[in-house]
């Protein structure tokens, strides 16, 4: 196998090796699992599949290589890199849930309804607001870019006066 990009290669690694963890430990804490798929279904196998189909998705722009332009590439490293650290997180809390099964017992009463209010509370702050605003800058960014002089020399021969 090629690697094309280094960076996104291995955040793509990062990605996927952090999701498979998310989806073993889930496995012991399904109690008190509160992905909204897990709740609609009350089946782990479609968030395996969900997680499967996305992951194979990145593989997909990693093995082309050919992005629509700096914004698509933007985007798919930052639900990479965002991607990731709630994966990160969410592993983190069903090791927690493994290591004290009395918090998965406690969690196991909260209604559905709840957990999956829970959750996209959770998601809003860590993942969606966060990438809105990333976006909104890169956005900014690329409208702006054409409106600005790029010129490393300027600063070295300016004389500096105090």
């Amino acid at each position: 196998m090629k690697i094309h990009n280094p960076i996104y290669f291995y955040l793509l690694a990062i990605f996927t090796l952090v999701n498979i963890v998310d989806a073993v430990t889930a496995f012991f804490i399904l109690p008190g699992e509160a992905n909204p798929l897990y709740l609609l279904t009350g089946s782990i196998w479609p968030i395996i599949i969900a997680k499967a189909i996305i992951i194979y998705g990145f593989w997909f722009y990693h093995k082309r290589n050919i992005f629509r332009g700096h914004f698509m590439y933007y985007y798919l490293l930052s639900l990479l890199v965002f991607g990731s650290l709630l994966m990160m997180m969410g592993a983190a809390s069903n090791i927690h849930g493994i290591l004290n099964p009395d918090a998965v017992t406690s969690v196991a009463g909260i209604t559905p309804k709840e957990k999956a209010s829970a959750y996209a509370t959770f998601i809003s702050i860590v993942l969606l607001i966060p990438m809105l605003l990333n976006f909104l800058i890169f956005w900014l960014y690329d409208k702006s870019i054409k409106n600005v002089v790029f010129d490393k020399e300027f600063y070295k021969k300016r004389k500096w006066k105090l």
